[in-house]
C-alpha cells in the first residue's frame, strides 16, 4: 500500500506486526475508534483548562499514534504534552487545531485500509 508516511508509516507498521496485514486492519480499526474518544476527552480538557487531563490524554494519543506508526499525530501529541507542562493555553489551542486537522488524514488513509 502506498500512502504518505508522514501520516502513517506503512511500512513500519506492517514489520512492526510480522507483515500480517489482517491483523493490522483490525489494529486500525481499534485505533480509529479509541483515537476519535482521546481526543474528544483531550478537547474537553483544554476547554476546561485542566492540564493534567491534558497531560495524561495527549500523553494516550501520542502512545497510541507510535504504535500504529501514525507518525506526525504521534508528534503533535508530543508538543501539546509538553506544551501543557508550560501551560501555555494558546500555545496548546493551536497546536489541537493541527493536531484535529491531522486527525482527518489519518481517518480517511486508516478507514480505506481497514476496509480494503
Amino acid at each position: 500500500m502506498k500512502n504518505d508516511n508522514t501520516v502513517w508509516d506503512y511500512d513500519v507498521v506492517m514489520q512492526r506486526f510480522g507483515s500480517q496485514e489482517a491483523i493490522v486492519k483490525r489494529l486500525a480499526t481499534i485505533y480509529l475508534r479509541d483515537i476519535v474518544e482521546q481526543i474528544s476527552l483531550l478537547d474537553k480538557a483544554l476547554a476546561q483548562q485542566n492540564i493534567d487531563e491534558i497531560v495524561l490524554h495527549a500523553h494516550s494519543i501520542s502512545g497510541m499514534s507510535a504504535n500504529m506508526s501514525v507518525v506526525t499525530l504521534h508528534q503533535l501529541a508530543k508538543e501539546i504534552e509538553t506544551t501543557a507542562h508550560m501551560s501555555n493555553l494558546d500555545t496548546l489551542n493551536a497546536h489541537f487545531k493541527r493536531l484535529k486537522s491531522e486527525y482527518e488524514k489519518v481517518n480517511k488513509i486508516l478507514s480505506e485500509f481497514a476496509l480494503s
